[in-house]
């Protein structure tokens, strides 16, 4: 995708170095292919120099940005798993996770750790610093030799029948799941889809990769602006989204703004 589409935008949205800048109101900020799987590779040299790798489960924490896709991106490169988590997930169960995954190691931010009352043993990458990941000698990382029944991601259940268990998805039921995509929504290398499900649910994979692995643009709104419906519908149309993937419940609340009079 990068040398089929180097002008193309991949990514919209803010960046979590705008909260360590003194900018009031932090701008969207864009990626274009190349830029993105720099980013990514950059974020890569500096898991595997703490060790990480084939095999290696990697936990993020983080916020919706740019960020957390070239965060998803890094991990892969390395070829190692990765395990979203919840910023605003208890305490107790994000050690329970980290501590159960065996994560080896956990990428976040300063601000998040800030508000977490509780310390962890698993090894932190802040991604949040300006200088963490400049100046470093790229290595040439790729995923094409990624063994296809490496887990891609694992996402733990809500443990309300129980305790909460990790759920491994390979790159194989990826490919998968990505095609089966493909075949029922063509994805072109100008459509634009709005990134709106946390990335600690399944759906979230079908909102962010049909479109890179096409050419497409993800925009990434904040949590903030997915919480305010006019705002959310004002960003849809300023961006000129082509493609929302959400709930029905969603889906018929932007129906009745679209067609107020439709039952």
């Amino acid at each position: 995708t990068v040398s089929k589409f180097p002008e193309n935008i991949a990514i919209i949205g803010q960046s979590v170095l705008s909260s360590q800048s003194r900018i009031s109101t932090p701008t969207n900020i864009s990626l274009t292919y190349p830029q993105l799987y720099n980013q990514s590779q950059q974020l890569a040299y500096r898991l595997n120099q703490n060790g990480c790798g084939e095999g290696s489960i990697i936990a993020i924490m983080i916020e919706p940005s740019i960020e957390m896709i070239t965060g998803l991106l890094g991990i892969w490169l390395t070829h190692a798993a990765y395990l979203p988590i919840d910023p605003s997930t208890p305490p107790h169960r994000i050690q329970f996770m980290l501590k159960d995954s065996a994560a080896a190691i956990l990428i976040t931010t300063h601000t998040i750790m800030e508000n977490i009352p509780l310390t962890f043993d698993t090894p932190t990458l802040f991604i949040d610093s300006p200088n963490s990941f400049s100046n470093v000698s790229i290595q040439n990382l790729s995923p094409d030799n990624e063994n296809p029944t490496n887990p891609a991601y694992i996402i733990y259940t809500s443990g309300t029948t129980g305790i909460p268990k990790g759920v491994i998805t390979t790159h194989h039921n990826l490919v998968a799941y990505l095609h089966a995509f493909w075949d029922e929504f063509p994805i072109h290398s100008n459509d634009i889809a709005i990134q709106l499900t946390t990335y600690t649910f399944d759906l979230f994979v079908e909102e962010i990769f049909p479109l890179l692995l096409r050419g497409g643009k993800v925009f990434i709104p904040t949590k903030d602006n997915i919480r305010d419906f006019d705002l959310l519908t004002r960003l849809i149309a300023e961006n000129a989204v082509t493609i929302i993937d959400c709930t029905p419940l969603l889906l018929n609340q932007f129906n009745l703004r679209c067609n107020p009079g439709s039952p």
